[in-house]
């Protein structure tokens, strides 16, 4: 079940815990960056999007061992994190050290694509449209919404990953630890008050 608080909402998923903005940002990422750079230092992170499509190594990352593996662009293990590359809609996966997970989803590209529930995109509609809503509408969007956190949520337990980020409409973390949650929840509750 998920809580909201102004405008962040979080929640959990089996064993990960999420966390979701309403406005994606990069100064989201930004942040996460250079105020929890334990989160990614000797980590490896597979990126699946940045600025809404493939990346690709330069000689400079190529000669640090950085990869692009079909459109996967792999960091096989994050020596300093200022070097992370990062714009609008990207997605990242993070996991402890290196592997080649086959992902075959990118999410983050998808305006609808969220964390919350199905039920909750319905709410919110209605309560934006009142008795203009298109309430078939909304709750065909629902279903897609719900058809797509369904491939989300098999694809996460399928790669298992760390963490995974999502910076697009929605700024969306989510994480198997528990401790980093409490961290990164903080960090971005806070950061909502100056930032959106």
């Amino acid at each position: 079940m998920a809580r909201a608080e102004s405008i962040m909402k979080w929640g959990q998923e089996g064993e990960y815990k999420w966390i979701e903005l309403a406005q994606g940002s990069r100064a989201h990422l930004r942040v996460l960056l250079k105020r929890c750079p334990q989160l990614f230092a000797g980590k490896c992170v597979v990126i699946t999007s940045y600025d809404s499509g493939p990346l690709t190594p330069n000689e400079k990352e190529i000669a640090r061992g950085w990869k692009k593996c079909g459109n996967l662009f792999i960091v096989p293990s994050v020596e300093d994190v200022s070097d992370l590359p990062f714009e609008q809609y990207d997605e990242w996966y993070i996991f402890p050290e290196y592997t080649r997970p086959e992902i075959d989803t990118v999410f983050v590209n998808c305006g609808l694509f969220s964390i919350k529930s199905p039920q909750a995109l319905i709410e919110e509609e209605v309560a934006a449209m009142g008795q203009y809503v298109d309430l078939v509408g909304a709750k065909y969007r629902a279903n897609i919404l719900y058809e797509m956190q369904l491939c989300f949520w098999d694809q996460l337990r399928r790669v298992q990953p760390e963490s995974f980020i999502a910076s697009g409409d929605r700024f969306i973390f989510v994480t198997c630890k528990p401790q980093q949650f409490e961290a990164i929840k903080d960090i971005l509750g806070y950061q909502t008050c100056f930032v959106l």
